[in-house]
């Protein structure tokens, strides 16, 4: 009873500060039955509605009534002041809330046909679409930020259809190449933490192989109901019911999973405990790269699903939705790639490594730290272009800022900074250090070979580098920001050039770091 009555407060706060005029007259008694259609009681309890669901169905609930002067914000707000939204509703398990929920209506004769808009039935009895929470949710969350739309996605869809465990991985289309990206509830170590290819035939393969097309072992598979594949244009999924009874099965991976692995650092879930499971990828062939999300109950020891046709009518409501979020999301990441992004190599361009340089500037005056740059220039680049032609030329300059980015700092920056020269940022990095990381890049390029024809050819860089002090870096930070000196005039490109001009003349093919002997008169 107190529960009923917590409730009924909370639809009376609700539709009064929608406008409601007249407590008992049949326009608020309709209004207020649609509201407690909208909000279900396993996101509403005490009277309060629980934060992480009150913007999705403030949303909602404007809609109910277009007539009001406020949007979905300013309900929220009002609700807030009214002490009507409680803190964060834990989602795991949310999901099997409403199906509970669903099954207590469904068993007291409630026939509940859902109307769309509002999610109301025509019977005079009102529930919330049980998707509408989880999915409206994700919707707010969800940006044009790839990586970070992975997290949301994961945790999302952990919450709705309350499984224990999702891994993250992507595929590079050209490469076919698997690799590791998150884990949330989930034990041990990926074999993708790197990336690589899987091994013929096996779960993963047969996976990417379902991308482009269906493998022909599978069709026993999927007659006889131990898999089952749904694909469209920009996503799918494979639901594996017991991985062991598949001629694709792993078998040393299912046993490390069941019983445990040191080296993967896997205690093992118990036997029978590791089979069933689902891929979920998003993206085709004609991508870049494919995202797949492994779904799986092990750690509980229950069952994917707790209503399989519900489960899945959930999961594609969820994919339509992301799927169709990260065509847009990547969409955007290409086009930002295009304004910030060098053609040939992938690199940071010139403008945007400028404002990246002004931003570790401003970074080592604040902090009091100093800053190094390294001019990194390829020997003798215009006798590739003459002897091999210009395609070999792009070749080249592709592989050297592929692998100096390779070995670069996390917190370094490189770019093109013109022709075959390129810049890298050192933040932090007193001279010996930065003098550490430039040897680094030009033993690694010295060992690179790169095909024509039916031999290789080697490569060599110069490379010289340049630190500024903390009282170096302000004056710099000053100049710059005052518009009063172009970057390339500035004290530490300017070093770091001369730096380079003494490492050629001095030989090519190898660092200097610059000292007062090399300033030019």
């Amino acid at each position: 009873m107190a529960a009923i009555n917590a409730r009924n407060r909370l639809i009376d706060g609700i539709a009064r500060r929608l406008g409601v005029k007249g407590p008992d007259s049949m326009e608020s008694r309709a209004l207020k039955r649609k509201i407690r259609g909208l909000i279900p009681s396993c996101v509403s309890r005490g009277g309060q509605i629980a934060g992480n669901y009150i913007q999705p169905i403030c949303i909602q609930l404007i809609a109910l009534a277009p007539e009001t002067q406020m949007d979905a914000a300013q309900l929220v707000a009002l609700l807030r002041a009214d002490e009507l939204v409680s803190g964060t509703l834990d989602e795991n398990g949310l999901y099997q809330a409403m199906l509970r929920e669903q099954a207590r209506l469904h068993a007291g004769g409630l026939d509940r046909q859902i109307f769309m808009g509002h999610g109301f039935v025509q019977n005079g009895r009102y529930h919330i679409n049980n998707r509408l929470a989880g999915l409206q949710k994700m919707i707010l969350e969800l940006g044009n930020d790839v990586e970070a739309n992975r997290e949301i996605a994961m945790r999302n869809i952990r919450g709705a259809l309350g499984v224990s465990g999702v891994r993250v991985y992507t595929i590079n289309t050209g490469t076919k190449t698997w690799q590791h990206r998150l884990v949330e509830g989930e034990e041990g170590t990926s074999r993708f933490t790197e990336p690589a290819v899987p091994q013929e035939g096996n779960e993963k393969d047969i996976v990417s192989k379902l991308l482009f097309k269906l493998p022909s072992n599978m069709q026993r598979l999927l007659d006889e109901g131990l898999i089952e594949v749904h694909i469209n244009r920009s996503w799918g999924y494979c639901y594996i019911k017991d991985r062991s009874k598949c001629n694709f099965a792993d078998d040393a991976q299912l046993r490390r999973d069941e019983f445990g692995d040191i080296e993967q650092r896997r205690v093992g879930y118990g036997e029978g405990n590791a089979r069933e499971l689902i891929y979920v990828f998003f993206g085709g062939e004609k991508d870049e790269e494919i995202e797949v999300y492994l779904l799986t109950n092990w750690a509980v020891q229950k069952p994917l699903f707790v209503s399989k046709k519900a489960d899945l009518e959930l999961l594609h409501a969820f994919s339509a939705i992301f799927a169709k979020n990260r065509e847009a999301a990547v969409a955007y990441k290409k086009m930002e790639e295009m304004a910030t992004k060098d053609g040939l190599t992938g690199l940071n361009n010139r403008k945007y490594f400028e404002g990246l340089f002004m931003e570790e500037l401003e970074r080592a005056v604040r902090f009091h730290q100093p800053l190094s740059f390294a001019m990194i220039d390829i020997d003798h680049f215009k006798q590739f272009n003459d002897q091999y032609g210009h395609p070999f030329g792009d070749a080249v300059l592709r592989m050297v800022a592929q692998t100096l980015k390779g070995k670069i700092r996390n917190i370094d920056t490189i770019g093109r900074y013109g022709g075959e020269e390129f810049g890298v940022i050192l933040p932090n990095a007193p001279g010996e250090n930065a003098k550490e990381v430039g040897e680094r890049m030009r033993s690694a390029i010295e060992r690179l070979n790169i095909p024509f024809g039916d031999k290789t050819v080697a490569v060599k860089v110069s490379i010289g580098v340049a630190t500024i002090s903390q009282t170096e870096a302000k004056l710099l930070w000053n100049a710059l920001r005052g518009g009063n000196m172009p970057f390339e005039q500035s004290i530490l490109i300017e070093k770091a050039d001369e730096a380079l001009y003494a490492a050629k003349h001095g030989g090519r093919n190898q660092v200097k770091a610059w000292d007062p002997s090399m300033q030019k008169v």
